[in-house]
């Protein structure tokens, strides 16, 4: 029973998420924000998978969007140092 729930509950959550996605323009010009983002969170228990793309102008509107996205509304943000390993110094483009 509960496994039926949870797997009804992601693709419910799953196919709002991915009906918001819209595609990465395509033309040159001068961008409304400085990172675009996309999220992808795979369900190894499932095989599930949930992706989403949003932009942002700072690190904290992309963890108040991506909770947002989920459901949950953030009320604040403790500032804690950065978790340099887990950040690339790759340059994406």
């Amino acid at each position: 029973m509960f496994k039926e729930a949870y797997i009804a509950e992601f693709n419910r959550m799953e196919a709002s998420l991915s009906s918001a996605v819209q595609p990465a323009p395509t033309c040159h010009k001068t961008p409304d924000c400085r990172y675009r983002v996309q999220v992808t969170i795979w369900d190894d228990l499932l095989g599930g998978k949930l992706a989403f793309v949003g932009k942002a102008n700072s690190f904290r509107s992309i963890a108040a969007g991506i909770a947002t996205d989920l459901g949950y509304r953030p009320t604040s943000f403790v500032e804690i140092p950065d978790a340099l390993e887990k950040l690339s110094a790759r340059c994406i483009h």
